[in-house]
């Protein structure tokens, strides 16, 4: 977290830059109640000079509505939404921890043991299926897909919580269509993602399992970011990661990575259960 001088935002108080992205900051605050009541929390809201871009500010606000509505251990909570001085912004549940990519960069070049990497994915998949089953306010099925499911947007406290966070892209799997801008981080989509087709869940199954790779590899999967990927080719990688491996897990590895990068797309898992 950045130093700063405490700033106050309405009810909470700001108490220092934790990222800044190219539209958005995120800040380490405090909610302020009566009585000395006090919660620490993070307050995500959309940088003074893109307030008035009227896509951007539908986007978000579109993430708040579709978080709001999902409570579950494994995803990160939002507990407000609204706007100070012409500033938008979310707040939501304070992870103490740090996410998987800075803790891939801190035991570089080291791997994660098998176990606690499939743990880690064990949890992701658990709140990606709550995602998936969610229903709106008529009972109907959401749809809802991740999207961008990655180690930088899977966080791990001190005390061993995985939580999946930035929805920020996730949409009802029914509205992505072939005119939608590709969204998403290159090197961790699935092949349809990457070429602007209609998705399901088994996009966000894919994308974990490129997690996988990379916790139990060590590295990541693409020396460089490429638009091409078909899923013979992650399941190859995968096999090569697995022979490095004792023969047990080796046996584990090719038999999930066949349901999770299926050469096909119609043999990936349906679902996360």
């Amino acid at each position: 977290m950045v130093a700063s001088n405490l700033v106050k935002f309405g009810r909470y108080t700001l108490l220092g830059l934790v990222a800044r992205g190219g539209m958005g900051e995120i800040y380490q605050a405090r909610y302020d109640g009566v009585a000395g009541f006090a919660k620490t929390c993070i307050i995500k809201k959309i940088r003074r000079e893109y307030a008035r871009d009227k896509s951007f500010v539908d986007r978000f606000l579109d993430e708040g509505r579709l978080l709001v509505s999902l409570t579950h251990s494994n995803i990160v909570q939002i507990f407000d939404m609204g706007v100070v001085d012409g500033e938008y912004y979310l707040a939501m549940e304070y992870v103490d921890g740090a996410d998987l990519r800075m803790l891939l960069r801190h035991i570089a070049p080291q791997c994660v043991p098998l176990s606690i990497a499939i743990g880690v994915c064990i949890e992701v998949l658990r709140g990606l299926s709550y995602a998936h089953r969610s229903k709106d306010a008529h009972a109907r099925s959401s749809g809802i897909v991740h999207g961008d499911v990655s180690p930088s947007n899977i966080l791990i406290s001190h005390e061993g919580e995985v939580k999946l966070i930035d929805f920020g892209i996730a949409r009802p799997a029914r509205t992505h269509s072939h005119d939608d801008k590709v969204q998403g981080k290159l090197a961790y989509m699935s092949p349809e993602q990457a070429h602007g087709e209609a998705l399901d869940c088994r996009t966000d199954i894919f994308s974990t399992g490129i997690v996988l790779f990379e916790m139990l590899a060590g590295k990541t999967i693409w020396r460089q970011r490429r638009s091409h990927v078909v899923r013979g080719q992650i399941y190859v990688r995968f096999v090569d990661c697995a022979r490095r491996r004792s023969p047990r897990a080796k046996r584990r590895i090719r038999r999930n990575t066949r349901s999770i990068h299926g050469t096909k797309r119609k043999r990936t898992l349906p679902n996360c259960r």
